[in-house]
């Protein structure tokens, strides 16, 4: 999600900057498929474990929702992406990254709704943590027999760092390399 969503950025800003291209593609339908083209990228050189393709999956159905000009919730696309990774794989199911990456993002799109939205951000980042380490809890029991307590402190303080840092300064020194 993190490399879809910065190369749909970097495709669009760039994008702006050639007129010409502009009337055959909007510049928004354009950011969609750099992002997508660097999210099969990512997915190749990740393997393509079942987080990586939902994410990808998930990303695919909004770029084509938006190529289509139609409108699909979060919900639509989670569930297309659960449809497709068990189609192609009905055993992946019995995957750890499996239970764990599709309901930390249903968690994530259900706090996300209008009905339990804040309009403080650290507020709303505090809730969806503790909201994603309570839906995960039972999971973690069942496949591990045990709860770290300390992943729900560890999450608040490295996860910005992570996704806004760490993530886009490894890709940018890889992709130099």
């Amino acid at each position: 999600g993190l490399v879809a969503s910065l190369g749909k950025f970097i495709s669009h800003w760039v994008w702006r900057w050639f007129p010409s291209c502009m009337l055959r593609l909007p510049a928004t339908q354009a950011g969609f498929l750099g992002g997508l083209i660097l999210a099969l990228f990512y997915s190749v050189i990740s393997g393509f474990a079942v987080p990586t393709q939902r994410a990808l999956l998930m990303f695919l159905v909004l770029v084509f929702a938006n190529l289509l000009r139609r409108q699909l919730t979060a919900w639509d696309a989670l569930l297309l992406a659960l449809f497709v990774v068990l189609l192609l794989d009905p055993l992946a199911v019995l995957s750890a990254g499996f239970c764990l990456s599709f309901t930390a993002v249903a968690v994530i799109i259900f706090i996300s709704c209008a009905r339990l939205r804040s309009s403080n951000f650290g507020f709303q980042f505090i809730k969806m943590q503790l909201g994603v380490f309570l839906g995960l809890m039972p999971f973690s029991l069942a496949l591990f027999q045990q709860v770290s307590f300390g992943s729900l402190g560890a999450n608040i303080i490295a996860m910005p760092g992570v996704c806004f840092l760490v993530t886009p300064l490894s890709l940018v020194g890889a992709s130099l390399l």
